[in-house]
Parts: C-alpha cells; structure tokens; sequence
C-alpha cells in the first residue's frame, strides 16, 4: 500500500513538473486567452447607444499574423473612410515608390547668358513635390529655396533676366472629383499638382469685437497673397465658440470670401485657407526675392504645361523632396490631405505616365486586387479620403494592416499611425463620419488589427469618440 502510495506521489511530482516546465516555455498560457463573448457584449452596447440610433456602423478584429477574423459585424459594408482611406494610399507608396524615393524639382535656364544678361527664360519645373517650401521641414523652408535660386544666379553671375519667370508643370484636376465646396477654401481642401507650394495653403490673422455679433477684421495674411481679394462676411460667435469660420472661393468671381465665427476679443486669430493659385503665388514670391537681391527680370510670370519650353536648358540647381518614409509619417501622423493626392498622382505618373486623380485611384485598385482586396470593396475619389463619395469596408481596412504588418517598409508605415489610449491608428474624420484603423494589444499578448467605421451618427464627436474607445478596450 505504501508502495502505491509513494508511487502515486511520484507520479504527481513528475506531472507538476512537467506542467512548470511547459508553463516556463509557454508563458502565454498564464494569460487571458480572447474572449468573444465580452466583445460580442460590449459591441452590443455601443451599437444600442442613442448616438448610433439611425447610422451605420461596421467592426471587425482579426489575427495580425493571419488576418483570421475573430469578431466582426458589417464588416463588409461599404462606409465612407474619412481620412482612414489614407491608410491604402500610405502602403501602396510604399511599395511601388520606395521608402527612399523622393521628389525632384528643377530650376532651369532657357538661353544664353552673356555679360550677366540671361537672354532667356528662367523656368521652374514642378515634380509634384508636396513638401516644396513647407514649414514641416527645415530644409523645405520657402525662404531657403526662393534664395537658393538667387544664390545659384549670382554664382553664375548673372543679374538680370531677359524673358520670363515660367512655372512648367502639369495643373490636370488640381482638386479631385467629390470634394465640397465648402472644404475647398480651406487649408484641408487644397488640391495638389506638378507643382505645390507652402502645402498650398496660407495663414489669414483676423481680428474680432469685443461682443458676440461684432465684425471680423482682416489684419494680414502669411505670406502675403498676390492677386486676391478678400470679403470677410464673418462676425464674432460667442464666447468660447472656437473656430467656425470657413474660407470660400466664389464661382465666377476673384475673390474669396469668409463666412461664419471666430470668438469675440480676439486680436489675431488665425485660421487657414487652400492657395487657389500655388504656381502665380510662387512666381510672385520668386519674382519678388529676385528684385529685394537686385536681380531684375524684365518679363512677366507665366505658367506651361509645355514640355518643350525645357528643351535645350540649362540645369541650375535641382531640389529634392525629404525621402518618401519621412513624407509618409506626416501623412498618417497629421493626415496632410495634399501629401495624398500627390501620391495618388505621382502613383499614377509612374505607373502610367500621367499625374492625375482617375488613373491613380485605378492604379490603386489594380494593386491591392492583386492582394485579395476586391475593387467592390474599394470605391475610391481620391488619394486622402476627404470626399464624402469614398467608400471602403472594415474588411478592407484590415486587409492593408494585415499585408502592410509583413513587408519590409513596415517600420515607416507603423511609425506615422498615431498612439492613443495604447492603441495604435489612423483616425478618419468628416462631417459625420468617424472612423479608426490600427492594430491593438490583447491581454494576451498578441496584437491584433482592427476596423472600426460610424456614418450618420448624432450628437458630438467627442462623446462618440469616448465610446468608441471604451469599446475598443473591452476588445483587449
């Protein structure tokens, strides 16, 4: 008896021991494995919620590593993105472009130089840089660049121009199909081309009365803008009241005009607008460089889309973009529309030989249909989202994280998503439409992609932010 007894203790030891060891290879087991029916739960009281009442509403969670979908619901509805659509824009750059491509744009000379006299055109050939004179990048400042043509002049000692100052780039569709009218005006809403410049946007300080109703005052813009006239229609809102002034560009006319509020007592209140001609405001920033360095042009400003313009030129200087993984963390990270579009564009002059919005959005489909996407999951207007006519499904979204998660330019497209409440993503915003993207941490261990989309909802953002977020916790 007592030799069954001590063999059963044996037996027992061994099988403890055996167990500690697979718990010491295997500390995973020593944690929470997913729960399905805590989500099934939590996503039963977000869509209950009284903001969700009448909108539409879509999820999915799926494996990181598989893409095996562990919870989902409408995940295969067509829902308007917002800016998460920059998410297929983001890694199909990547791969087709290359983390280290960058931009190019020329400074060229049209002519003979004889005794300081450039008997010819200066022309600046756009690249379709989006970064070109951007406060993003110090390299990239306007000022830098205006002067590093009148410096690489004065090396060639010339000091007057005898032709024009011509900006030669394609201008095709600078703004896409679908957009608003109320967002074109504005900082948000500018469009891209072969040429940009400053982000094609500018910063309009106004000024405001001390009550509620008072009127709006212009007090500058930075930089100056050239060729605009400005009607402000805008008066003081109440106290508190925020930004609520939008910037219009009028049919016909050659003005452009600002509606609605900023708060009252306000003496430079900054808000921004969309350049409605980046290639005239270059020009005249160039030409006005030029003259403050005692260069003169005698001239005009002009624009081309005339490649043989560049025939026969001389290379001055040559300024490249930052490199495309730097482009792309400001992207994602600050979800600049512009840089969008140009790369939409830039994807569609590569691929086919022209910067436009149609044939980069084809080029996009095509590309992630050879990964499993299907184009009638993708119904895309542009390159950032801002259309409300965009349509994408949560299926879709996590199908780019999942594909994105295992290639070699991952580290650059992790990199721009931004960090809220431990997760990681990309946010989509326009008028009632939040949306997020991005990948989360279980409890145990493992990460997880996740497609979270709501069209038509009431109420504030901000409370259905909160709720979104509490739901998404309930998801680790």
């Amino acid at each position: 008896m007592y030799v069954k007894f001590y063999n059963s203790i044996i037996s027992y030891i061994r099988t403890m021991k055996y167990f500690f060891i697979l718990l010491c290879l295997f500390p995973s087991l020593l944690i929470a494995q997913f729960n399905n029916n805590a989500v099934e739960k939590a996503w039963r009281a977000f869509r209950d919620d009284s903001q969700l009442k009448h909108a539409s509403a879509a999820f999915e969670l799926v494996q990181r590593t598989d893409g095996k979908q562990l919870f989902g619901v409408n995940e295969d509805l067509l829902l308007s993105p917002a800016s998460t659509q920059k998410v297929f824009t983001a890694a199909a750059a990547l791969e087709l472009l290359q983390p280290s491509f960058h931009f190019n744009t020329r400074v060229l000379l049209k002519g003979m130089v004889t005794a300081g006299r450039l008997k010819g055109d200066l022309i600046v050939k756009g690249g379709g840089d989006p970064t070109l004179g951007s406060s993003r990048y110090e390299k990239e400042d306007a000022g830098k660049f205006l002067s590093s043509i009148t410096t690489a002049l004065r090396q060639k000692g010339i000091h007057t121009i005898e032709g024009d100052l011509v900006l030669l780039s394609d201008n095709e569709r600078i703004v896409p199909d679908g957009w608003i009218w109320q967002d074109l005006g504005n900082y948000y809403g500018a469009g891209a081309s072969g040429f940009n410049w400053r982000e094609n946007q500018y910063d309009m300080i106004l000024s405001s009365g001390a009550n509620p109703g008072s009127a709006v005052k212009l007090v500058r813009t930075e930089p100056e803008l050239y060729l605009e006239t400005i009607e402000l229609a805008a008066k003081a809102g109440a106290v508190g009241s925020g930004d609520n002034a939008y910037i219009y560009f009028e049919p016909g006319k050659e003005k452009l005009t600002v509606r609605g509020t900023i708060p009252p007592g306000k003496t430079a209140f900054s808000i921004s607008g969309a350049l409605p001609d980046p290639s005239a405001q270059f020009l005249s920033e160039l030409a006005g460089t030029m003259m403050a360095n005692g260069i003169e042009v005698t001239g005009k400003n002009r624009w081309s889309a005339d490649e043989e313009e560049a025939r026969n030129s001389l290379l001055l200087l040559e300024k490249p973009s930052p490199p495309l993984e730097v482009i792309v963390y400001w992207f994602l990270n600050k979800s600049v529309n512009l840089y969008g579009e140009a790369l939409l564009k830039e994807i569609a002059f590569v691929q086919k030989g022209r910067r436009d919005t149609e044939t980069g959005a084809a080029q996009l489909k095509a590309f992630w249909a050879a990964k499993g996407i299907s184009p009638l999951m993708l119904q895309m207007q542009d390159g950032s989202g801002l259309s409300p006519q965009n349509g994408v499904t949560a299926a879709a979204l996590n199908k780019v994280l999942v594909y994105a998660a295992k290639q070699s330019w991952f580290g650059a497209f992790y990199k721009g998503l931004t960090v809220s409440n431990g997760l990681h993503l990309k946010s989509g915003t326009i008028g009632g439409v939040k949306c997020y993207t991005g990948f989360l941490e279980g409890k145990d261990g493992k990460e997880y992609c996740f497609s979270i989309m709501v069209n038509r909802y009431n109420g504030s953002t901000a409370a259905l932010n909160k709720k979104i977020f509490a739901f998404l916790e309930a998801c680790k």
